[in-house]
């Protein structure tokens, strides 16, 4: 049950991880993973692997929704898959590289089926710091997170971050909405 009684579950997926803290408080620990995939069969089988590994997943359907997370919230890398309705994995790289600070320097490993030395290119100019090839074999995505977090180890100083919802706040909003809406 949560805070107001209503009986919840956990599911293999989620958008947003309640357990997630901010970087400082994370280091030699999990690594918090942002998969970007449109496909569901793909976003679960590729978020159990990393989850049984003890990290935190993300899931985002978009680039554009992507794009929006790492602004929000520090991971340590992002998969992310090329072909996607909308802004496309080679588009939200290009983007995320331009923002400033941290969210711009994130690892970005992008998710493919088709991996020819003209896709690897256009990945490099997108600002990707690998390929991988799909469908992604378990331990060459474990070897990816860990590669990633030795060669971008997690800065001393915590970034920005968005704390959990207030209790009193959460009272307030339960006092107008209903428990369906809440």
């Amino acid at each position: 049950r949560d805070v107001t009684g209503v009986q919840t579950c956990a599911l293999p997926i989620s958008r947003r991880d309640a357990r997630r803290r901010p970087l400082a408080e994370r280091e030699g620990g999990p690594g918090a993973v942002l998969l970007v995939e449109d496909v569901l069969a793909n976003q679960l089988v590729t978020a159990i692997v990393l989850r049984r590994a003890g990290h935190r997943v993300d899931v985002a359907e978009s680039g554009a929704e992507a794009l929006h997370m790492v602004q929000a919230y520090p991971y340590d890398v992002v998969f992310m898959d090329l072909v996607m309705p909308g802004m496309g994995g080679e588009e939200a790289a290009r983007q995320i590289r331009a923002l400033p600070g941290p969210a711009g320097r994130v690892p970005i490993v992008a998710l493919t089926a088709t991996t020819s030395a003209e896709d690897r290119s256009r990945c490099d100019a997108a600002g990707m710091d690998a390929v991988l090839a799909k469908p992604v074999r378990s331990d060459a995505l474990l070897a990816m997170v860990d590669t990633c977090a030795q060669q971008h180890p997690l800065p001393v100083a915590s970034p920005t971050w968005v704390a959990p919802l207030d209790p009193a706040r959460l009272a307030d909003l339960q006092g107008g909405l209903s428990a369906a809406m809440l």
